[in-house]
């Protein structure tokens, strides 16, 4: 292709690519990269604790960015720590903690306490890790539909 957009072990869907405009082409890469990213975050979600407050649940969000002159798809899932997302604790939960000691413990001048530490529990690298395949076929299967939308609207 010209442009250089480039899907490796999808030969048919970039050939089928190649018949549009780079505008099209754009926006037919980032309709099925936004519906893949969304088909992923629901399945992080399932594997995601919920908590008293549901925070870290609520804060699994997806992005999909265009680099225009690179003619670049990007998306993402991740743990929003931005606006009244409070997914801050992520990594937390993720990786876990060693064990923490607070000096001075309530105003006590040398003791120190221990405060403990959190075991991770590593739900969304299990999910990545056993679903890579699902992803890529997640991903083609929604961009042959946007083809195929578009050379209907065509």
């Amino acid at each position: 292709m010209t442009d250089g957009v480039t899907l490796t072990g999808l030969e048919d869907v970039n050939s089928a690519l190649e018949g549009f405009e780079k505008k099209i082409r754009k926006k037919v890469l980032k309709k099925a990269m936004v519906q893949s990213a969304a088909d992923i975050r629901k399945v992080v979600k399932t594997h995601t604790p919920k908590g008293a407050t549901k925070n870290l649940f609520k804060s699994v969000t997806s992005k999909v960015w265009i680099i225009a002159r690179k003619n670049l798809v990007k998306g993402a899932v991740f743990y929003s720590r931005k606006g009244n997302k409070k997914g801050f604790h992520a990594n937390w939960i993720e990786y876990g903690t060693n064990e923490r000691f607070v000096s001075n413990y309530r105003g006590h001048e040398g003791v120190s306490v221990s405060v403990g530490s959190i075991t991770g529990q590593g739900n969304a690298l299990r999910v990545f890790k056993t679903s890579s395949g699902k992803q890529i076929s997640t991903f083609k299967k929604f961009l042959i539909a946007a083809i195929e939308a578009q050379k209907a609207k065509n």
